[in-house]
């Protein structure tokens, strides 16, 4: 999956540019605070994707102006055709469009240009509270997998529907066993299939991102990547949604008592974590800043491998000022690692910290500086 053009207008501090982005790498350069981000920003959210620096509509609007517009030209890797996608950022909400027409749930719009995106606070997928690494997941396999998609909505809407029936009891409303016994059975259904979905993904994931994560450490500790749940999910090596369903609705029925005192569902995929260690070091509480990225940037390295193989087109790479606390070694060790076959864009405040980027020094590519809020495209590349 390539983007052929791009044109982002009254988006953040972007007034309106157009441009036409190489089939491979794409290096934005120049201070803090000129937009940089902002660009990426604007891929990212094109893709159906919640912005990770905004969660209202209207702060990613140009301040005195009524909407922001983002639309881009997509080439597809296995057919050659082209789709046509376009995003409307009203006060109101969001309005994509692909080949002109309105697409009515936001969640169908996952996919249509798959990406992934990497900045500094993606190392919390690692060092990060667990929903950071439940997002991780979720994100990509419902790019990739329009089922587990389906399931994962399906899924928060039972969970709501059981809660607010605990939450009434605890303010004195009768639920009655009854009542609860099928929100168990629907909760463990729904849950179970999405625990099986992540444990297949994470069976695919492990041993790619132990392999670049060696390469960028440089030593033998190998990644290994566990799933967490504090229910009998039966062997993760061969998952059994019939095994996980029953696992999750006994500790669904042993949790009764203290569901009902705090209004909350205590158990299930929502409350489910990954494990990420280094040999027997725990990244999470033991790691290194420096391991913890690493272990974060093998993780998402992986994940394009493992979407590009389920969608049969190569996401986009989206990495957002990444090397700015590598030291050199590192950084080099990052930069060879990234798919050759992807269209990356990357961010830095230096052309010369993405040095060796791309699959050989000499890797074509275009280089972009921002300033204020204008690109302007660099001669010689």
């Amino acid at each position: 999956m390539r983007i052929v053009s791009l044109r982002v207008a009254q988006f953040r501090n972007y007034e309106s540019v157009e441009l036409e982005p190489h089939p491979r790498l794409n290096l934005v350069v120049g201070p803090n605070a000129q937009g940089k981000t902002n660009l990426l920003e604007a891929i990212w959210v094109l893709g159906g994707a919640r912005s990770p620096r905004a969660s209202d509509p209207r702060a990613m609007i140009r301040f005195g102006h009524p909407q922001a517009v983002v639309e881009a030209r997509l080439s597809l890797d296995a057919t050659g055709a082209e789709r046509d996608l376009r995003l409307d950022l009203r006060p109101g909400g969001r309005l994509f469009r692909i080949n002109g027409k309105a697409i009515t749930r936001h969640a169908d719009v996952l996919g249509t240009l798959a990406a992934l995106w990497f900045s500094p606070d993606e190392v919390d997928v690692v060092r990060g509270g667990p929903a950071h690494r439940r997002r991780f997941i979720d994100l990509i396999l419902a790019q990739a997998d329009p089922l587990y998609r389906a399931g994962l909505l399906r899924y928060v809407q039972v969970l709501r529907q059981r809660n607010g029936l605990l939450r009434a009891a605890v303010k004195g409303a009768s639920a009655s066993a009854a009542l609860l016994a099928i929100w168990d059975e629907e909760l463990a259904q729904s849950g179970a299939e999405l625990v099986v979905g992540r444990l297949g993904l994470l069976r695919d994931l492990a041993p790619v991102a132990s392999l670049v994560y060696q390469r960028m450490a440089g030593d033998g500790a190998p990644l290994e990547v566990a799933y967490q749940a504090r229910y009998d999910i039966g062997p993760s090596g061969s998952p059994d949604a019939e095994a996980v369903r029953e696992g999750l609705l006994r500790r669904l029925q042993a949790l009764r008592v203290a569901e009902r005192a705090r209004g909350v569902t205590l158990a299930g995929p929502h409350r489910d974590d990954l494990v990420v260690r280094a040999g027997e070091t725990d990244l999470r509480h033991y790691g290194s800043r420096g391991q913890q990225r690493m272990a974060a940037v093998a993780l998402f390295v992986a994940a394009w491998e493992w979407m590009r193989a389920r969608l049969g087109e190569a996401p986009v790479l989206l990495l957002d000022d990444v090397t700015s606390e590598l030291d050199e070694l590192r950084r080099r060790r990052l930069l060879t690692v990234l798919p050759a076959e992807a269209q990356t864009f990357i961010t830095a405040t230096e052309a010369s910290l993405l040095e060796g980027a791309g699959p050989s020094p000499g890797a074509p590519g275009r280089t972009w500086r921002v300033s204020a809020g204008r690109l302007e495209l660099v001669p010689g590349r």
